[in-house]
């Protein structure tokens, strides 16, 4: 093979080398991308326990907070009972600083998850698998805590909760996807459990709708809302 043969498989080669390299970017950016992806899914399983599961613990104990006096309730109550509930539950947060601190806490940890859970540049919508795996944990939160979130939107400013109520509104619309959408609300053991029906769940789709939506409040605690 002499220089000319050489000259001539180079200058043939040129358009598939171009092409070659092109595709091995691509898949160097693929790979990061994916790399990106799991490393996102990993911080967000971390951040959903804390430390030695520090917050998911201290959730339990919040539901139970929450259904303590079970007794004077029906096992599936409707929107306008839980409202009652979580309406008195606010009551109760303002007036206990420790509970206060519980419910602020939690909701700062649900925001840090909303924020892993959420769009950015890289990733233009949702990543459906985390939105499937603790889609429950959102809603339940604006369950127990609307009346209490909304009068520290007043208080605070409309930002306040911000990115939990964007992921608790994508989360209620993943749960209604089924046809049968239902949730349960336990702490210590299943006996003591408050279903949520897929009535109450549509209700709660509404508010989060209207929360998003709102500069400000959607409504003041005290006005009870829903069915």
């Amino acid at each position: 093979m002499n220089i000319q043969d050489i000259h001539d498989f180079i200058k043939n080669s040129e358009p598939y080398a171009w092409w070659a390299t092109v595709l091995a970017e691509i898949g160097v950016m693929i790979a990061i991308l994916l790399e990106v992806r799991n490393s996102r899914r990993t911080s967000f399983l971390g951040a959903v326990f804390g430390s030695d599961n520090a917050f998911y613990k201290a959730r339990g104990d919040l539901y139970q907070r929450f259904i303590e006096k079970r007794e004077n309730w029906n096992e599936k109550p409707g929107r306008e009972k839980l409202w009652r509930r979580s309406l008195a539950f606010s009551h109760q947060a303002f007036d206990d600083p420790k509970l206060r601190a519980e419910c602020d806490t939690q909701i700062t940890h649900l925001n840090q998850t909303a924020r892993l859970c959420g769009r950015s540049l890289i990733f233009r919508r949702r990543d459906p698998a985390l939105l499937s795996w603790f889609p429950h944990t959102a809603v339940l939160c604006w369950i127990m805590l609307a009346p209490y979130i909304l009068k520290r939107r007043d208080l605070v400013g409309s930002y306040w909760a911000a990115p939990l109520n964007s992921y608790a509104l994508e989360a209620v619309r993943f749960i209604l996807r089924d046809k049968e959408a239902q949730l349960v609300l336990w702490a210590d053991t299943p006996k003591n459990a408050i279903v949520i029906q897929r009535q109450v769940l549509e209700s709660v789709r509404s508010e989060l709708q209207a929360a998003v939506k709102m500069p400000s409040r959607v409504w003041r605690p005290g006005v009870s809302r829903g069915r």
